[in-house]
């Protein structure tokens, strides 16, 4: 929360990125390879981002609102360290899960607290363009 992140676009062709999510709705416009756009993100919440080109282009920004947070290993497992001792609710989410998982969880000054969490991963959900419609041309337009 109060971060902010950088799109590059490192592409030969135009891209433009966009979120109609309520948590922060943004338009950065079209741009060109070697430019790139900053966006803040101010407020906690989930940030949908896409591509108003290329519909095959999406990401999810997790805006949470505390530092105790990890990307999952390929293997499945992580750490989370520096979380304060005390009773937790340990959340785990993929733009693809109809939603979040979720356990609670005790961590106890200098031990390890073990938890087990499983997702359901669907398909990557459709969209709609920056103007509330299907994309033409399967959207390429390099």
């Amino acid at each position: 929360m109060g971060e902010s992140v950088t799109f590059p676009n490192t592409d030969p062709f135009l891209h433009n990125v966009f979120s109609q999510s309520a948590a922060r709705p943004f338009d950065l416009g079209s741009f060109k390879k070697g430019d790139s756009k900053t966006k803040d993100f101010p407020k906690p919440g989930v940030v949908d981002v896409y591509c108003n080109i290329h519909p095959e282009m999406a990401a999810t920004i997790l805006v949470l609102p505390n530092r105790h947070h990890v990307k999952v290993g390929s293997d499945g497992t992580f750490v989370l360290d520096g979380v304060p001792p005390g009773k937790w609710q340990l959340f785990a989410y993929t733009r693809r899960a109809q939603k979040p998982a979720s356990t609670p969880i005790v961590v106890e000054a200098g031990k390890d607290t073990e938890a087990s969490l499983a997702l359901a991963r669907g398909a990557e959900p459709d969209h709609l363009n920056k103007y509330g419609e299907k994309y033409k041309d399967g959207g390429n337009y390099h």
